[in-house]
């Protein structure tokens, strides 16, 4: 793979890792701030959902980083 693949390969998935954490932390912090608990416990679940592609996206910026 060339170095210019690379490059960006580790920019769009440390940029999709770094986004998934923020998303992960600012929707938790809103869900425990206001929510009721139904809604937290639906949020839990889709955190735990979207956990693989936060580890897709951090093993591919380390592989190519």
């Amino acid at each position: 793979m060339s170095r210019s693949r690379l490059v960006t390969l580790h920019g769009v998935s440390g940029a999709a890792a770094l986004g998934l954490v923020a998303c992960f932390w600012s929707l938790a912090l809103w869900c425990e701030l206001g929510a009721s608990a139904a809604t937290v416990v639906v949020l839990r679940q889709g955190i735990l959902y979207a956990l693989p592609l936060l580890v897709l996206a951090l093993a591919s910026a380390g592989a190519s980083g």
